[in-house]
């Protein structure tokens, strides 16, 4: 049964006691026999015929040892011993700091002493039942319920301290949430808590150690003119100005240097003739070495294929210079993704009409088409015209004086877009694996929206919604922290992620794109059917890379709080007993050095 003083300042009253009693006993010894001429008062002692000094040695009187140990007992009663069984099961959730900033110092790490610190309490408490929390971006439960030290060890390896920051508060939150208030919670991080800290049920142990650091805190590459052009911005996160020089490799090996002054930034810009092939940046290695790299993979030229069949009148040129206006289309030589076509040259029934079956341009699976239906009858409308604004298509859109050419009757199937009164302009339909579907009522000899800004932006607007969903990863660069979409081949939601330290992620998509969040920087690889795909991830967090805030301690005491009352034993009496006990005895002995027990 291990033993705790919750009152552990009783001990320094007994300390107090004791030394009064020994100073008493001390000044009691020092007495010297003197010769006085009265003999009433005193009586002379002789000394033997050899003379000379006596060494006598100092004896503790019976009654004093007695007394010491009396007291030492009180004192140890006053100061609330508790007992806690070795075999009592007590939960104890274990909220680990994820963030990178652990990893600094290599095997002095905050993320090393912690681990070694979580195993020998566990050691020294073999009844805790062990739930380890990760308090990364988002907090997360790691592994189950442990009682050993070596089912902890095997669960070290989850702890990767890899998030750019680490929401304690939400991880002691979670662990609050999952047991009742008689769970202990241990923080394990590198800094000290927040001010006001004082919580019972929590003990706050920080591993952290003051470092100087440089570190990459911004990046960015982009196309400029017919060059890349890429930056990078790096911190002195020191307390003096420094000199810190680094290489560009990009198919060669380019030096630099930059002077930074002491807790300042500075941000340099290159020009580079290889546009294809991955930049790396990297600083000399200090104690956090995971910000001394930077991986930028060039902009990816994402054009949408397109195809546009609407007859030889003015409609097609119209279209046609509208999406070539936007910069990101290229003619399809074989599926296009997006489909623009049409007959206007073909007489419709009354009211609207299916088009007839174009050789070649039947849908496919996922593409997106949109149909410019043949109007029979058309009239001009000039409003007012409801838009659907939650629709990306009406982005920007304003239809005010806008006059718009179609049949006053009929109806579009899908979900109307533009439409004025209860006539559909403008529809929308999904179809299966992404793919959609757009009707539109347009004569064009009636309208003047083709005249109108609204015409290029409405095309931009298309363009730019189909691109996004094009099969890949939008953004090839992310910072740690970010989540990767990835938009996925229609037919294929399945896709593998491979991260650079070869673990292996399977994602599946729901709808027509995957999110997840990677968690290492990098070069990441993703296989979707026959594509495979890249981006990187690198770290860029000026306030976890900042080193100068982390500091070492412990904080909070467990025994303060009631609940610790309701689970341990008072073994105050197992001092008091033996107390009185001593007690008896000394009185005894007194009385009996005084004539014998009185009546």
């Amino acid at each position: 049964m291990a033993l705790t003083l919750t009152f552990s300042a009783a001990l320094w009253g007994g300390v107090a006691v004791v030394a009064s009693l020994l100073g008493i006993y001390f000044f009691r010894t020092r007495s010297k026999p003197q010769t006085v001429g009265s003999l009433l008062l005193w009586a002379e002692q002789r000394r033997p015929s050899e003379g000379g000094r006596w060494l006598q040695r100092p004896q503790m009187p019976l009654l004093l040892a007695l007394e010491i140990m009396t007291v030492v007992l009180i004192a140890l009663a006053a100061a609330s011993p508790r007992g806690v069984s070795s075999s009592q099961a007590i939960p104890l959730l274990v909220v680990l700091d994820d963030s990178y900033s652990m990893k600094a110092g290599g095997d002095d790490s905050a993320r090393s002493q912690g681990m070694r610190a979580v195993e020998k309490e566990i050691v020294d408490h073999p009844g805790y039942q062990v739930r380890l929390i990760l308090a990364g971006a988002r907090p997360e439960f790691l592994g189950e319920t442990c009682r050993a030290v070596v089912q902890i060890k095997s669960l070290w390896q989850g702890w990767k301290c890899g998030s750019p920051v680490g929401e304690l508060d939400l991880g002691i939150a979670l662990a609050r949430e999952t047991r009742d208030f008689s769970a202990r919670i241990l923080v394990i991080t590198d800094h000290q808590p927040p001010e006001g800290f004082s919580d019972g049920r929590m003990q706050w142990w920080a591993f952290g150690k003051a470092r100087p650091n440089f570190a990459f805190i911004n990046a960015g590459r982009t196309m400029f003119g017919e060059k890349d052009r890429f930056f990078v911005e790096l911190a002195n996160l020191s307390s003096s100005p420094m000199r810190v020089g680094g290489q560009v490799e990009n198919g060669s090996l380019r030096p630099f240097s930059l002077d930074i002054a002491p807790r300042d930034s500075r941000r340099e810009v290159f020009d580079i003739d290889s546009a294809t092939s991955p930049i790396r940046v990297r600083l000399p290695p200090d104690d956090l070495t995971i910000d001394d790299e930077v991986v930028l993979l060039p902009p990816q030229q994402r054009l949408v294929k397109t195809s546009v069949h609407l007859g030889s009148g003015p409609l097609q040129g119209l279209v046609e210079r509208a999406l070539a206006a936007t910069g990101f289309i290229e003619a399809a030589s074989g599926p296009a993704d997006l489909l623009i076509r049409g007959d206007v040259g073909i007489p419709a029934l009354p009211g609207l009409s299916a088009l007839p079956a174009l050789p070649g341009l039947s849908e496919r699976p996922g593409q997106w088409v949109m149909e410019f239906q043949p109007v029979f009858g058309a009239s001009s409308f000039v409003g007012p015209f409801a838009i659907d604004r939650e629709s990306p298509l009406a982005e920007g859109l304003a239809l005010e004086g806008v006059i718009w050419g179609s049949t006053a009757t009929g109806t579009l199937p899908g979900s109307p877009v533009i439409f004025l009164g209860n006539v559909p302009l403008l529809t929308e339909e999904r179809k299966a694996r992404g793919g959609r579907l757009f009707r539109v009522s347009y004569d064009v000899g009636r309208s003047n929206f083709h005249n109108t800004t609204n015409w290029p932006i409405f095309f931009w607007n298309l363009v730019r919604w189909r691109q996004s969903l094009l099969p890949g990863i939008p953004q090839p660069n992310l910072r740690l922290g970010m989540e990767a979409h990835l938009q996925t081949i229609p037919g294929q939601p399945d896709a593998k992620v491979t991260a650079p330290d070869g673990e292996i992620l399977m994602v599946k998509s729901a709808g027509e794109g995957a999110v997840f969040l990677p968690y290492t920087p990098g070069i990441h690889t993703v296989e979707n059917g026959s594509e495979k795909f890249a981006f990187a991830v690198n770290c860029l967090n000026k306030k976890e890379s900042d080193l100068f805030q982390s500091s070492s301690g412990q904080w909070g005491d467990w025994t303060k709080s009631e609940n610790f009352r309701q689970e341990s034993l008072d073994l105050s009496w197992a001092f008091l007993l033996p107390a009185a006990l001593l007690l008896g005895i000394h009185l005894l002995l007194i009385s009996a050095a005084k004539g014998g027990i009185r009546p």
